[in-house]
């Protein structure tokens, strides 16, 4: 097998020259460069690729934590982080979990070992306090709000915004409410706040038989869209997890004639075709503000506004 020191004898230079050719650490002529790349072709020779990424170091490679990419909200938000990474000629990873906190601690891990150089967790099972610690090794920003924790974060105020819906929904006379959502309060803080903001303003908790889970899908939408409509006959609002849920629920009440109002989360395509309301989270505000705290000195929060887009 060839090595670096064969290619600097057929080049004619000294090995540190072509390793600094290789590593794009040094200054290496355009003429050397040449000579070099020649030698390489005519050995057929081939660096170590992993050795010269472990040579150049992880302080620019970002990695972006990720339950799944298989729903709108993570999809946008991902996307919006990258088109800021990929200007600012970042080398971007996706760490996928699906909420396995093994798979979580194991990529704090490498955090710790700097085979990452900055995290932005997009959503998590691990506790927020057990993610904190370790922002001793690297910078570390999650999505959602840390007011507790002295830790970088970007957030939409979910709770004030669902108040708000509830509200708007209360003052039009509906009372009788379904929620289609994808986990439940002990697994999703976004759960936790519908829940919370319900109760609030309609001074009770939610009838736990209206509130259906595992809604991702359009499927899924259809489904339990069915099934609340079973439970409650008088059934007049659906709040779902997002768009694509709504749309499944929307089809189904079309279908079966049933007036039931459906709101969606994220602005996204199904609901401006098929024109019901749902809240705008503005996905790639928050993934430019999530990029930008990285290479603050100072642990601070953001808040990114939320609209209630109403197309009734």
């Amino acid at each position: 097998m060839k090595t670096i020191y064969d290619v600097a004898k057929a080049a004619g230079y000294a090995p540190s020259t072509v390793s600094k050719y290789l590593t794009h650490h040094g200054y290496v002529s355009q003429a050397a460069g040449k000579k070099i790349e020649q030698a390489m072709v005519d050995l057929d020779y081939h660096y170590n690729g992993l050795a010269r990424l472990l040579n150049e170091g992880a302080s620019s490679r970002l990695g972006i934590m990720v339950p799944y990419l298989d729903q709108p909200y993570f999809q946008e938000l991902v996307q919006s982080i990258m088109n800021v990474s990929v200007k600012q000629q970042r080398e971007v990873i996706i760490l996928p979990t699906n909420y396995d906190t093994s798979l979580e601690q194991l990529y704090l891990d490498r955090l710790e070992h700097q085979l990452i150089g900055q995290l932005i967790i997009t959503s998590h099972a691990l506790p927020l306090e057990q993610i904190a610690n370790y922002q001793k090794f690297a910078p570390i920003v999650v999505c959602e709000r840390s007011a507790h924790l002295p830790i970088r974060s970007v957030y939409n105020d979910r709770l004030g915004t669902f108040k708000q819906l509830f509200e708007k929904i209360k003052a039009a006379g509906q009372t009788h409410i379904g929620l289609i959502l994808a986990r439940p309060a002990s697994q999703s803080r976004s759960t936790e706040e519908v829940l919370a903001a319900y109760a609030e303003v309609f001074g009770e908790k939610i009838d736990p038989n209206l509130v259906r889970y595992h809604g991702k899908t359009l499927a899924d939408g259809i489904r339990e869209a069915k099934q609340l409509q079973q439970i409650d006959a008088q059934l007049q609002v659906v709040l779902t997890e997002g768009d694509t849920t709504a749309a499944g629920a929307y089809s189904e009440y079309q279908k079966s004639g049933t007036k039931v109002t459906v709101i969606g989360q994220g602005n996204e395509l199904p609901s401006q075709l098929l024109g019901f309301s749902t809240i705008d989270y503005h996905l790639g505000e928050v993934g430019r503000q999530a990029v930008a705290l990285l290479a603050e000195e100072d642990v601070r929060s953001v808040a990114v506004p939320v609209e209630i887009v109403d197309r009734k």
